[in-house]
């Protein structure tokens, strides 16, 4: 229950959210401190200690193109809440502007009062997909339904950045534009994962440069063997200046929002590696389903990491993320001459891997995603957010 509280309050503190809403909670916003916000849900979630899945953090993201007003968000969320039968739970929504679109989070618990649970079991379809619909049309959003049609798959609408084709800072603007607002990664890496699928590079700097002092970033054009190609372009003369400095403010909101998704795309590399006999067919059985895998070797040609690019929920996984080794995939890629019985017999007891601390749901697509967290570790509590808040005009 701390960590998306405490995630969601060093937003607050630092200016990059605000709270809009407090619901159970008996006051106004202005009147509640980090202790106060945890002792309510501290009251619901004691009544019953066996239950794991203590908090629920919930995202709802709109377009740029979606013009919502923050009182408008506010009814939105409650009509939202009370769909998914959370009305009379005690839940907290706050305003993020951390990133290039509008979007909320929200905080609460699915233990009531009497101890008993409201049941998260496929509550995306069973309530999320119909409350998505509804919203949408009430407050004229921009349909998920009609637009995933569209962009089902992420990649194939960013045309590849080739040299020479149309200006490098055209290119790369307007491909580093889509993929920082649309895509979900948490580190440098996982950023270039991406980038890679579209020719495209951001580079730190090298040690001791002002580039790297003020983290920024420079972008260049590569070719199919990695290569830089002509003149590299700093993030701060790109729109939205995407410098490492404005990403690492989203890492840990990406990662929240990604975690929804890792559970159904770590099943599907799963199925789709017992079914390739090689690398090749592997990438190929990988590239049918959306997903782009780039692979990171060492200074000997050794391969070292494999990330996984799921372009239908736009997000990136690491093998480790995805619960398999390096060695794992070559060696289950290697065995072209076995039978397929033989091959699917010798890997299932691979496949197991050990569950995460997170309850995941693909939800409502890109408009509203949740993540139900099972997290209630005694972490330790920074000083910072004891202190009572002062009153603020809202």
């Amino acid at each position: 229950m701390k960590e998306p509280l405490t995630y969601n309050e060093k937003k607050l503190n630092n200016n990059d959210a605000k709270l809009i809403l407090a619901s159970g909670f008996g006051c106004n916003v202005d009147e509640l401190g980090y202790s106060q916000k945890l002792q309510r849900f501290e009251h619901n979630t004691q009544q019953n200690p066996k239950i794991k899945t203590k908090g629920v953090h919930i995202s709802i993201n709109f377009l740029p193109e979606d013009k919502i007003s923050t009182e408008s968000m506010i009814e939105l969320s409650r009509k939202y809440m009370e769909r998914l039968g959370f009305e009379n739970q005690p839940y907290l929504v706050y305003q993020h502007f951390d990133a290039n679109h509008p979007h909320l989070h929200i905080v609460t618990t699915p233990i009531k009062e009497d101890g008993s649970t409201i049941s998260l079991h496929n509550i995306a379809k069973r309530l999320g997909e119909q409350a998505r619909q509804d919203l949408e049309q009430e407050y004229h959003l921009i349909q998920a339904k009609g637009r995933n049609q569209q962009t089902d798959d992420e990649s194939k609408l960013i045309q590849d950045a080739i040299y020479g084709r149309i200006p490098t800072k055209k290119a790369i603007n307007k491909i580093v534009s889509r993929i920082a607002g649309r895509y979900k990664f948490t580190s440098l890496e996982e950023f270039n994962a991406i980038l890679r699928q579209h020719n495209i590079i951001a580079d730190p700097g090298a040690e001791g440069s002002i580039i790297k002092k003020n983290n920024g970033l420079l972008y260049s054009i590569v070719d199919n063997k990695g290569k830089k190609i002509g003149k590299s372009i700093k993030a701060s003369s790109l729109m939205g200046k995407p410098t490492l400095h404005q990403f690492s403010k989203k890492f840990q909101a990406n990662g929240f929002a990604k975690n929804a998704y890792q559970t159904a795309v770590q099943q599907k590399v799963h199925a789709l590696l017992l079914k390739s006999f090689s690398l090749q067919q592997f990438h190929q059985n990988l590239k049918a389903q959306q997903i782009s895998c780039y692979i990171q070797y060492d200074n000997k040609a050794h391969i070292t990491d494999i990330s996984f690019i799921d372009n239908h929920s736009r997000t990136v996984y690491n093998s480790r993320e995805i619960g398999l080794s390096i060695d794992e995939i070559i060696a289950r890629t290697n065995r072209q001459h076995q039978s397929q019985e033989q091959q699917t017999s010798h890997s299932l007891t691979a496949l197991l891997y050990s569950p995460t601390y997170y309850t995941t749901t693909n939800f409502l697509q890109d408009q509203f995603t949740l993540l139900l967290t099972s997290h209630y570790q005694p972490d330790s509590i920074s000083p910072e957010f004891l202190k009572r808040k002062k009153k603020k005009k809202i």
